[in-house]
């Protein structure tokens, strides 16, 4: 009985091993899903927004959406309205009827400065337009949208310039105004110092 018992616990999880393989290897193999489309339907994509989420300052980031040219011509992709500190490409420049192909977007944070040189930080935002065989008129309509934030990146500290690294701390992070008369200015000072042993620079502050 013993023998079995072990014999169809074995077979039971030999069948969970297979059915979890079975799963991971679909998962792979996923089809990929051309939900958006750009130029009056001939080129579908993948997505039509891409959220870069955190970009490290030192460190450009990249991301793809998939093609697809659904008509019966060729269509040559090409780009307008990105920021100099966004690169778009399309791979291949040229799709053949049914082939597929890639957008892929980069954004460059070193590149992404004000007049006077220094760093920009903070969300980003871009409309990218995505142009159809030159057809720039259309293309209008075919928008490809970025967001993202530059933060600072500290993956390449060593545990000695961590300890030494600024940090800020403030004597308190709420304040309550109470009740507020319409059209009044209220205001209120949150004080903070820099308990680290290096010099704290703000790099930016925004509200909300």
């Amino acid at each position: 009985m013993r023998k079995n018992l072990g014999f169809v616990f074995l077979f039971f999880a030999m069948g969970i091993f297979i059915a979890n393989a079975q799963v991971k290897e679909a998962a792979k193999t996923e089809p990929i899903r051309y939900s958006f489309q750009f130029g009056d339907g001939v080129l579908k994509v993948d997505k039509s927004y891409m959220a870069f989420q955190t970009v490290s300052h030192v460190k450009p980031k990249t991301d793809t959406v998939h093609v697809w040219n659904v008509s019966e011509k060729e269509l040559k992709l090409s780009f307008m309205n990105n920021p100099e500190y966004i690169s778009v490409k399309a791979v291949p420049e040229k799709l053949a009827p049914d082939q597929k192909g890639y957008i892929i977007a980069t954004i460059h944070p070193e590149k992404n400065k004000k007049p006077d040189g220094k760093q920009i930080w903070g969300a980003i935002r871009a409309s990218i337009q995505v142009i159809i065989n030159e057809d720039v008129e259309k293309g209008r309509k075919n928008i490809l949208n970025i967001s993202g934030t530059i933060e600072e990146d500290f993956t390449a500290y060593t545990k000695k310039q961590l300890k030494r690294a600024p940090k800020i701390e403030f004597d308190t992070l709420v304040y309550n105004y109470g009740t507020v008369k319409q059209g009044a200015t209220v205001t209120h000072e949150f004080s903070f110092i820099n308990k680290g042993k290096e010099d704290l620079e703000i790099r930016s502050v925004k509200a909300g």
